[in-house]
């Protein structure tokens, strides 16, 4: 287990960036291109009613200070093992894969991404995703693993806000068995903040550190492994 630092509620340091405004399903997402190159940003993802003032950039904008304080933490809810939520309208960003390991048969796969949920004050909640689950090579069905376990991050500049470990089958005490046919998934408690016009909260990104699975039939052990998303910046316009 890593050390955690805590933030301090008010943050307040000026910097410098460059952005272009894109639009995504209600999300306004700034990036360092020219407007006749705009494009989404990958691995971004969203439904729901957006605020129309929070932003999503993976770069500073231009006359942006970093701020936001902090307010009380909570756990907000995730669909379980498909990544999305269509009923909270939650954006999921920086979604990655990896593959760590396989016997022939089966594949090791293990992914990352951070949850964003806004609110109509401009406030907005943050955390950190992990998934972990094995692939059949022959035709890259979800198959049940025989243990899956996953140290899932969130992260605020490299100081660690939230964590959560948890496991499934051979990780799991009392024994819970790993689901069938989709991902196991492991999320922080979530990061509340609010911004104020011309302010940004970030960079924040989230990290799934030392995933080990064990895979079916074979029972061998795959990992450690990590994968991390890229920064983020949430801002109000």
């Amino acid at each position: 287990m890593r050390a955690i630092v805590r933030m301090t509620a008010t943050r307040a340091v000026a910097l410098a960036g460059a952005g272009a405004l894109v639009l995504l399903s209600g999300l306004i997402l700034l990036g360092p291109v020219s407007p006749a190159a705009a494009s989404v940003i990958p691995g971004a993802h969203s439904t729901g009613t957006r605020t129309p003032h929070l932003t999503i950039t993976r770069t500073l904008p231009s006359g942006f200070s970093i701020g936001g304080t902090r307010t009380s933490s909570g756990a907000i809810a995730s669909a379980s093992g498909a990544g999305t939520d269509a009923t909270t309208g939650t954006t999921y960003l920086g979604h990655t894969c990896a593959v760590f390991g396989n016997d022939g048969v089966t594949k090791a796969v293990h992914c990352t991404e951070l949850g964003v949920y806004s609110y109509p004050d401009n406030s907005f909640r943050i955390w950190g995703q992990g998934e972990g689950f094995c692939q059949r090579i022959s035709d890259g069905a979800t198959v049940q693993c025989a243990g899956v376990k996953l140290n899932t991050y969130l992260y605020f500049l490299s100081s660690v806000e939230a964590e959560h470990t948890a496991g499934c089958g051979r990780f799991s005490s009392p024994y819970v068995g790993c689901p069938y046919n989709f991902r196991f998934s492991v999320q922080t408690s979530s990061i509340g903040v609010a911004l104020y016009p011309g302010e940004c909260s970030g960079p924040w990104h989230a990290e799934v550190y030392n995933t080990y699975i064990v895979l079916p039939g074979s029972g061998q052990y795959k990992g450690p492994a990590t994968l991390i998303t890229g920064n983020y910046y949430v801002c109000y316009i």
